[in-house]
Formats: C-alpha cells, structure tokens, sequence
C-alpha cells in the first residue's frame, strides 16, 4: 500500500493516479475476483440481477452478512428480476435515475441505500458506474473543492455528481474505467485514515 504519510499531496499525475489503483488492486484484488470476473459477467449474460446476487454484492460491498435477511426479503425476490433488467437496459448517461430506481425509498427494495445501488451498477458494468462510499466521497470532494467532508448518507444527486467525475477522469486517464478511477480514490482516503485527521 500507498505510504500512510497524510502530508502526501493529491493525485495529480497519471503515475500518482497509478500508484493508487495499483495499491487497491494489491490489496483488495483476490476479493473483487469473484465480483468482478465472474458475477459481473454473469449478471451482463442474464440482463439482470438474481437475489443471490444481491447476497453476494452486499457481502462484498459491506464485508458483512448483516444486510442478509433484508436483501433476501419476500418482496425483494419479487422485485428484482424485473427492477434490475428496466435498470441495466437505460442508458448510462441516466445514473441518478438508475440509483433512484434501485436505492431510494420508491424502489420498494428492503436493504438498499445508494451506496448498495452504486455496488450493483458498478458490478453490471464497471467502465461506466464507480462505487461512492465515504472515502472515495472524502478524496473527491478535496480534489473538486479542496475541503474536507467526512459523509455517509447520500442521495441519487449526490451519486451522479461523483459518477460523472469518475467518467471524466478517464479522459485523462487513457484506458482507465469510472471503477478504477473510485479505486484509487477510495485508496488515497483509506490509506490515511482520513476520519482520525
């Protein structure tokens, strides 16, 4: 991993940019396997998610069996097929919706927040969605505003506005995807423990 030093400026060149991704993926590769290598393309396969799936994506996404009754829920099983193939056939340029659809109160789905709705998106096609959770929220909002904002609740607005920065960075950032881009935004924030600053 990245040194834990927090004096450590921003990412601004493409090798800083690469030194991040490449600490995430040395860490956290073997458990995005399986997410990324196998489920992803299955769920690309099907055009939609299973609650299995689900299971699967919270457990990864949360390190934890805690959301397991409220995602495998009776009226989530009806739901998903249905909720996650309309979502997976809009155009990516209609995230905020998407997450809307999957993650706020009018979804109907037991356990999903944004965050949730972002892992799944991002699962189904990584080129295109990244997963916003507090650290890659705390790198993005010092690299845009240059201020400090330790965050956790967030809404399908505030989704967009972090997914269409990660869809920009890869301009700058030749064959990178909005999921790698997260990565070594999330990897900066990790590494130095930002909540103990």
């Amino acid at each position: 991993m990245c040194s834990n030093d927090s004096t450590m400026i921003l990412p601004k060149s493409h090798e800083d940019w690469e030194q991040l991704r490449s600490a995430y993926d040395d860490y956290y590769a073997p458990i995005d396997y399986g997410i990324f290598e196998i489920l992803g393309p299955a769920m690309r396969g099907r055009g939609h998610a299973t609650i299995e799936d689900l299971d699967r994506i919270a457990f990864w996404k949360f390190g934890s069996w805690r959301h397991r009754k409220r995602i495998g829920s009776v009226r989530n099983k009806r739901l998903v097929r249905s909720l996650t193939s309309r979502v997976f056939g809009m155009d990516k340029e209609e995230a905020v919706d998407q997450v809307r659809l999957l993650g706020w109160e009018e979804s109907g789905l037991d356990g999903f927040g944004v965050p949730m709705a972002s892992a799944l998106l991002t699962v189904f096609n990584p080129k295109h969605y990244a997963v916003i959770d507090r650290y890659a929220w705390f790198t993005y909002i010092l690299l845009l505003h240059g201020k400090r904002q330790v965050k956790t609740g967030f809404t399908p607005t505030d989704y967009g506005h972090f997914v269409r920065y990660c869809r920009m960075r890869t301009e700058d950032l030749p064959g990178w995807t909005a999921r790698e881009v997260e990565k070594a935004l999330f990897m900066w924030a990790e590494d130095r423990e930002f909540e103990r600053e």
